[in-house]
């Protein structure tokens, strides 16, 4: 009969550290009964540590080809892993995500890094690879977004942006990847089914920018990300989330230097090509646009971004952007003593002028309650203000009557101009609510005669707009996503015809309403925060005359 023998060494002989025989019943050191340990149970590993575990090895997987394919010596530096996400950032030194502490804590000390030093490589994971796909759908992808926010939002220089999309891997900037799902998001609309807020596109483009920042990547790209989620939160009304989503776009632009270039400290050197830096120059402005706009519907708000310098500089015309034009343009000044007759302006650059002019109508407006003015002063600033509309509203219809296809350029800069209008006007439009104690100037009432004229002037200006706009949208079907920043305008319009059929009834404003809601109905299935606008008429009653 054969012996058997235990797994381990009993307890006696363990107690006294000896070298045990391990025989079964017992040792023969001992010679009697031995007491050997009960065998360990192995639990079984749950399911979701082997999910954890699994990740790990593909981690590691994916590290490893990375660094055979790339020759990465042994001391290649990572960044840590986020949690709940497969999204790591790969560097090629420690130096390279180290944010300069010098930059805020003694400037003096600080020395401008290369404009990509903090634009770190990471291998893109499957579930960012999902939305993207392949190159030929990235390039498809592109070719969109250029046909669609590209043409009213033209803050990307397209020869740069494709030649980086055609040398794509799963081994990039991290500002690109994050660059084309924000492109996806705003060129590819959430299904009527799906919640905006929270559709995986979305929630993935905000995870990875926060993941980006968080590691201190900052680049072009991730600003221009941050402006394109802004566009997307302010299309679908994603609220306060696209309030904070400029603001925070503010910062980063302002931390860079892009404000000032001049006398702001500038965190990165200036751009090699004379096309870098209009780039950086049209996403400044970008966010300039974005947040006049967002206080259109607000105020007491002060604003992120401040107002531009004397010597700042309107974008460039679009044929000149995108080597259509096949020559450098120059660059018009925002404020000058003169104008030249010859000098090109370009649509982008027309919307630019226009957040400006409304930049300064939201001041006058929420400067009257808090800062003590002289009334002449105030009266005097009202009326330069409507002038200085009232030319820009005539020349940007000029150009469209000029040319038709202004009319699809021009749309944007024609929007915030009106809006800026019926903001101005429904300061001055009635007069009843000043203090009776107060001295009453006879300017007050020119003032608001000109107000009462202008709001009868733009709302048929809307309406004709709008009936255009209808009339290409059947043949463009395009057209609709890149009128998102008409919807205030409209809006506007429609609360002020309203308010004409409540005290007047023609049956000529009627008409008008019906046309403006129409556009607004056709908007709301791109663009969800039409809807919104919608809803804020039917409940106060501005919609009335259209069920009667």
């Amino acid at each position: 009969m054969s012996t058997r023998y235990a797994p381990q060494a009993c307890v006696p002989c363990r107690t006294l550290k000896r070298k045990c025989t391990k025989e079964l019943p017992s040792c023969s050191l001992l010679h009697k009964d031995c007491g050997y340990p009960t065998p360990l149970r192995i639990r079984s590993a749950r399911p979701e540590e082997v999910t954890v575990l699994s990740d790990r090895v593909k981690l590691l997987e994916q590290r490893l080809n990375g660094d055979a394919s790339q020759g990465v010596n042994s001391d290649y530096a990572t960044q840590p892993q986020f949690q709940g996400a497969s999204l790591t950032l790969e560097v090629t030194n420690t130096h390279r995500l180290e944010f300069p502490a010098e930059f805020f804590l003694e400037l003096e000390n600080y020395r401008p890094m290369p404009p990509d030093h903090l634009n770190a490589k990471m291998f893109v994971p499957s579930d960012i690879l999902r939305f993207l796909e392949s190159k030929d759908s990235m390039q498809a992808l592109f070719a969109r977004y250029m046909t669609g926010t590209h043409s009213w939002l033209p803050i990307l220089w397209n020869r740069r942006t494709a030649e980086k999309i055609d040398s794509f891997d799963e081994s990039m900037e991290s500002g690109l990847v994050l660059l084309l799902l924000c492109i996806k998001l705003v060129t590819d609309p959430p299904t009527e089914q799906d919640n905006a807020a929270s559709t995986p596109l979305y929630r993935t483009a905000k995870g990875l920018c926060f993941r980006l920042e968080n590691s201190c990547s900052l680049s072009l790209h991730l600003l221009q990300s941050v402006v394109l989620i802004a566009v997307y939160e302010l299309g679908h009304g994603i609220f306060p989330g696209v309030q904070l989503t400029i603001a925070h776009a503010a910062r980063l632009g302002i931390i860079t230097g892009l404000h000032d270039r001049k006398h702001a400290p500038q965190l990165f050197k200036d751009p090699d090509t004379y096309k870098m830096r209009e780039e950086e120059r049209r996403t400044w402005w970008a966010i300039v646009i974005l947040e006049r706009y967002m206080n259109l519907g607000t105020y007491g708000q002060p604003l992120a971004t401040p107002e531009p310098l004397q010597g700042t500089l309107l974008p460039c015309s679009e044929d000149s952007w995108d080597n259509q034009g096949g020559r450098l343009a120059s660059n018009v000044p925002l404020f000058a003593s003169s104008f030249s007759l010859t000098t090109e302006i370009g649509s982008y650059a027309s919307t630019c002028q226009a957040a400006h002019i409304l930049g300064l109508v939201l001041r006058h407006r929420d400067e009257q309650n808090t800062v003590v003015s002289d009334t002449h002063y105030r009266i005097a600033e009202a009326q330069r203000l409507h002038k200085t509309l009232v030319l820009l509203s005539l020349h940007l219809s000029g150009q469209a009557t000029m040319d038709t296809h202004n009319v699809t350029n021009n749309f944007t800069a024609m929007g915030l101009c009106y809006a800026a209008r019926v903001a101005l006007y429904n300061m001055y439009a009635c007069n009843e609510h000043y203090s009776a104690t107060e001295a009453r100037l006879g300017e007050e009432t020119e003032m608001q005669q000109a107000s009462i004229d202008g709001l009868k002037e733009v709302t048929q200006c809307v309406y004709q707009f709008a009936h255009s706009i209808l009339d290409v949208a059947i043949l463009d079907d395009q057209l609709i996503s890149r009128s998102l920043l008409l919807t205030h305008s409209l809006y506007f319009a429609a609360s002020e015809l309203a308010w004409f059929i409540r005290e007047m009834n023609y049956a000529e404003d009627v008409q008008f309403l019906k046309v403006i809601v129409e556009l607004l109905t056709v908007m709301s299935r791109t663009w969800r925060v039409a809807k919104q606008y919608l809803k804020i008429l039917e409940e106060d009653g501005s919609l009335a005359s259209l069920t009667t």
